[in-house]
């Protein structure tokens, strides 16, 4: 399990915290420094997230969009609270790992359409790459609190981070690939 500490270290323990509870983010003057702060408290299973400095609005818009369940509760000045909602029973890291490999194949296909027909897909793939990196970020969450043991979690962590990366590079193969599309050989490469 891996919690966060004040001074920006990481601590990793055999058994969860016993307060997952609430986590303070200062904003600072840089807002994807913030950022990264508030997706490691979203990650080491922070139930809420106060962000506070002149950049806070910012920094919790562009967590909103990268994280799942997360929304702001309370917003006033420079402070914003924002809150996980997950709680559910249909809610597994099995389940988040399934989706997301149904997403990197559903990215295959687009990939595929791209340089066999030439259609435009860039968009799609963007999208359905950030829908990967939302849920990876979702993945890591449920690795920390998963309770049949950190090898385990560690190994389902590694099979997400496995995902995001070959969805990172469908996306790129796309983005990169549409000047040359369409191209039988790239096609071929994705069947």
């Amino acid at each position: 399990f891996l919690s966060e500490n004040p001074d920006g270290s990481l601590t990793v323990r055999t058994r969860p915290h016993a307060e997952r509870g609430r986590r303070l983010v200062e904003t600072g003057t840089d807002v994807e420094n913030s950022l990264r702060k508030v997706i490691s408290a979203y990650v080491s299973g922070a139930d809420s997230i106060v962000v506070k400095g002149a950049l806070a609005a910012t920094v919790c818009d562009e967590a909103r969009a990268r994280l799942s369940a997360l929304e702001t509760i309370e917003e006033s000045g420079d402070e914003v609270i924002l809150q996980v909602f997950e709680k559910g029973e249909g809610f597994t890291l099995d389940g988040v790992l399934r989706r997301m490999h149904v997403v990197v194949l559903a990215l295959f296909g687009v990939s595929r359409q791209l340089f066999e027909k030439g259609r435009a897909q860039v968009g799609e793939a963007e999208k359905r790459e950030r829908e990967i990196d939302r849920m990876y970020f979702l993945a890591l969450r449920s690795a920390v609190g998963e309770r049949r043991g950190l090898p385990e979690a560690l190994h389902k962590a590694f099979a997400a981070k496995a995902l995001e990366d070959i969805a990172d590079n469908l996306d790129e193969a796309c983005r990169e690939g549409a000047s040359v599309a369409p191209n039988a050989r790239m096609a071929q490469l994705l069947a």
